[in-house]
This record gives structure tokens, C-alpha cells and sequence, in this order.
């Protein structure tokens, strides 16, 4: 029987608000004065917003259903991940992560080979103690070995 070994609790985080409104606005900004006045202004315009609408749905800024709320690992090195509507996806594997002061990227693989799925946890959208726990866990060289 495995148990349930580490949990964290992912909430809003203001880091990634800020990151995500500076990047579209460069991005916004960029792109008029290459493109000055033409139709792939309005064109482009629009895929701008509609991302920027999708990432701040993706992390919990507007609402959304299946936006990825906790992170729970098992005895096993199992992993599963939970969303806003109970929805649960469970048995995935941690192929790889970035870890930085502000950010721990986790990618996960589950038994679909093509299917991927990719969380981002900023330090202000968890607990302190959890985040340093899980930047200590993912640092570890033993974590990815197969």
C-alpha cells in the first residue's frame, strides 16, 4: 500500500501575474512597431490577448476549471496532480525539473506516451516550508534515476 508523502497546496501567484503581463505587453508593444498599420496587427493583437487569457487561466488569475490547484507524491515516486473541478490525474512519473530561487518547474509523464503535462510553482503561490522541501527533493540526484 502506498502512502501519501508530500503535498502542496498551489494558490495564485502575484510573481507569475507580473511576469505574464510584462512579457505580452513587450511582446505587444514589439510587434506594432515592426508591423506598424496593417491587418497582422489586428491578427496578431488578438493571438496576444487569447494567450494571455489562456496563461492567466492556466494559473488560477481567471477562472477555469482544470487549473492544477495541488501536487501530491506517494511512497512509490508516484506522483498525481489535482485540479480545481476534483478532477485527479495520478500515477505520473517526474522526468525532469528546473529549480531556481523564485520557481520550480516539474514535468510529469503518465503511462500515455505522447501525453505530458508541465506545473509551475512560484514561492509566493505556496507554503515556504513545502516549497523549500520540494526545491531540496528536486535537487537531489538520486530523484531521476531510473
Amino acid at each position: 500500500m502506498t502512502r501519501n508523502v508530500f503535498s502542496i497546496a498551489i494558490g495564485r501567484s502575484q510573481y507569475l501575474l507580473i511576469y505574464l503581463i510584462t512579457i505580452h505587453t513587450i511582446m505587444f508593444v514589439t510587434l506594432l512597431s515592426l508591423l506598424a498599420t496593417s491587418i497582422w496587427t489586428l491578427v496578431i493583437s488578438l493571438m496576444m490577448m487569447f494567450s494571455l487569457i489562456y496563461y492567466c487561466q492556466k494559473y488560477q488569475w481567471l477562472g477555469r476549471h482544470n487549473a492544477i490547484v495541488k501536487v501530491e507524491r506517494d511512497s512509490d515516486n508516484q506522483w498525481a496532480l489535482f485540479e480545481q473541478n476534483d478532477v485527479q490525474q495520478s500515477h505520473l512519473a517526474l522526468i525532469s525539473s528546473v529549480v531556481t530561487q523564485q520557481c520550480v518547474m516539474l514535468n510529469f509523464a503518465s503511462s500515455t506516451v505522447w501525453k505530458k503535462k508541465t506545473v509551475t510553482i512560484m514561492s509566493d503561490s505556496v507554503d515556504a516550508e513545502r516549497f523549500r522541501q520540494l526545491r531540496i527533493y528536486c535537487r537531489d540526484a538520486k530523484t531521476f534515476q531510473k
